[in-house]
């Protein structure tokens, strides 16, 4: 480039210009003390400022914290091209132009100058040698053809243009217009470039005014017209880059320079007169947090390339119809899912209605089943009814006092067994289902247990509770039973009478019985024995479970069912019960 008074040559200097204003830290030698806050006068301090140099100072003084002396030494050295100072081995800075300065929470004040401090010139400005242009040509970057043919088609005057790092876009960043705005009242609007991101969210469009060599960067669609600046028109290493504008709405101010190898620099032509030497040697950076200018060759510079939006639009387009066809791919797998899931749960229904069908069918034989049963048992039992009263009608009939006598006899026998028969009732099979409300279908109240103080008393002692009430409500074979179930061993000279006697005559309770066949397979064994096979552990049962248990498979099971078919309470056996 060229400088205004059209020499050819410019300013390449690697080193920053400087300011002609930088203060000499000598100029505040003296006594100062300082407050730290919020502690205020419980913490505060005195120290002699001493300068060290043209860039750093000594800060030698105690610290009062109470009553407790703390001596102590700070060395600040300054921010290359500033006023700013920053403590040697931490982050602190700040910024050192008058007598009074904060760092930190601490507030300075200079009490008194050294003498002479008052008369110290400033720190000179280093200057930098120009170059002819032929010499800047051969210090800058080998031009890639290509490269600068994409630029050149890129980077032209109304066109659309997109600042990418290595595939990348330039973002605005939240909160980034809080940084710089309000530092100049005649400015309104002011955004830090703050990210760098890999995703498409919010983009900053420039339109260019100008050609790659030098042009104008307009973020487009913006009605305050903010371009692409650098802070304060100084073109010197560490400035911020930011979108910025007048209150009133100016022609641009702040020119760049594309170059091949994907950087741009500030134009020197829109850089302030100290600085204009250093702005070729300067390209658009990056610190981690903010965009800034770098040196060349700085491992900060950003690799930005113009992305045409023309380009962008259609990429985009491609993407989106990516997307849709991606979409469309994704809900037809889900149709098909579906279809799929539907087709099963269809099956599985056709399914549960065949089984269920099936256990209808079997439910259906079975009742049949039962009620033919049923009324069997109750032809044959009208049948003998009938016989009965038909052999009752001839004895009564018979003439001969001893045959009558003997018939009588034989009647009586017959009809005793019949009626015993049918006393009998069916030990397994229900034929009367007897419904009540829900108060009545707890057990304990069924049978007189309601009271809980009852209940547990006789449940302190069961069998003891069981032979009593067995004793009262049974007859002599009920006892009988008891006996060998609680106290007997299973042995043919233990059995009951009543048991013996149906073991000689063949019938027993249950049907037909022969010799052998009375508690099969328990030779020897007494209720403990019982209590310890192994169903009886597996289900938890004590002796009392087992005992009652027993006492049902004997003759005397009509103690059970009788009071409970017909409604007795409380039920005479409750505690088996």
């Amino acid at each position: 480039g060229q400088v205004d008074d059209g020499e050819d040559q410019v300013w390449v200097s690697g080193e920053s210009m400087g300011q002609a204003d930088l203060i000499n830290p000598k100029r505040y030698d003296g006594t100062w003390c300082f407050v730290c806050f919020p502690l205020g006068p419980y913490c505060y301090g005195f120290y002699e400022h001493k300068a060290l140099g043209e860039d750093s100072f000594q800060a030698k003084g105690c610290l009062f914290v109470g009553m407790p002396l703390i001596p102590f030494t700070e060395i600040w050295d300054r921010v290359p091209g500033t006023n700013k100072y920053r403590k040697r081995g931490a982050k602190e800075e700040a910024n050192w132009v008058s007598d009074t300065v904060c760092t930190g929470l601490a507030l300075r004040v200079r009490l008194s100058q050294a003498p002479g401090s008052n008369r110290v010139a400033p720190v000179q400005s280093k200057s930098a040698e120009p170059l002819p242009i032929k010499e800047v040509k051969a210090k800058e970057p080998p031009h890639d053809a290509a490269a600068m043919a994409h630029i050149r088609e890129t980077v032209m005057s109304g066109k659309l243009i997109q600042l990418r790092l290595k595939g990348a876009r330039v973002r605005r960043g939240i909160g980034g217009d809080k940084v710089f705005r309000g530092y100049d009242r005649s400015r309104t609007a002011n955004w830090i470039v703050q990210h760098l991101s890999k995703d498409s969210a919010d983009p900053l469009t420039f339109r260019v005014e100008g050609g790659h060599g030098s042009c104008f960067l307009w973020m487009e669609g913006d009605p305050e017209r903010k371009q692409l600046a650098w802070k304060y028109r100084i073109a010197r290493e560490g400035q911020h880059v930011f979108l910025w504008n007048d209150k009133e709405v100016k022609p641009g101010i702040f020119r760049w320079i594309f170059h091949p190898d994907g950087t741009i620099s500030p134009d020197p032509r829109s850089a302030t007169k100290e600085t204009k030497g250093s702005a070729g040697s300067l390209v658009m950076g990056w610190d981690g947090k903010f965009a800034l200018l770098v040196k060349r060759g700085d491992g900060r510079a950003l690799d930005l390339t113009p992305f045409g939006v023309a380009e962008e639009e259609e990429r985009c387009r491609r993407e989106t119809r990516e997307s849709v066809e991606k979409e469309s791919r994704k809900r037809e797998e889900e149709d098909k899912e579906r279809a799929r899931l539907a087709a099963h749960l269809e099956s599985e229904r056709q399914e549960f209605a065949r089984r269920e069908a099936e256990m209808r069918e079997e439910m259906q034989g079975r009742l049949e089943e039962e009620r033919r049963r049923y009324e069997e048992a109750i032809a044959a039992k009208r049948r003998e009814e009938e016989e009965r009263l038909r052999l009752d009608a001839a004895l009564k009939d018979a003439q001969s006092p001893g045959l009558h006598t003997a018939v009588n006899m034989v009647a009586g026998a017959l009809a005793n067994k019949v009626n015993h028969m049918f006393s009998k009732e069916s030990k397994y099979a229900a034929v009367r289902l007897i419904l009540g409300s829900p108060e009545r279908s707890d057990l304990k109240e069924c049978v007189g247990l309601e009271d809980p103080f009852e209940c547990a008393e006789l449940l302190k002692n069961p069998l003891k509770a069981m032979k009593q009430e067995w004793a009262a409500a049974g007859g002599e074979d009920d006892m009988a039973n008891f006996e060998y179930v609680v106290r007997g061993t299973v042995s043919p000279d233990e059995y009951p009478a009543h048991v013996t006697e149906s073991l000689q005559t063949g019938v027993y309770h249950g049907g037909a019985i022969a010799e052998g066949e009375f508690d099969t397979g328990h030779e020897g064994m007494d209720l403990r024995d019982f209590v310890n096979h192994e169903v009886s552990r597996f289900a938890g049962l004590q002796e009392h479970h087992v005992a009652a248990i027993r006492l049902y498979t004997s003759s005397s099971y009509p103690l059970y069912n009788q009071p409970m078919r017909n409604g007795v309470t409380p039920h005479p056996i409750r505690v088996t019960m």
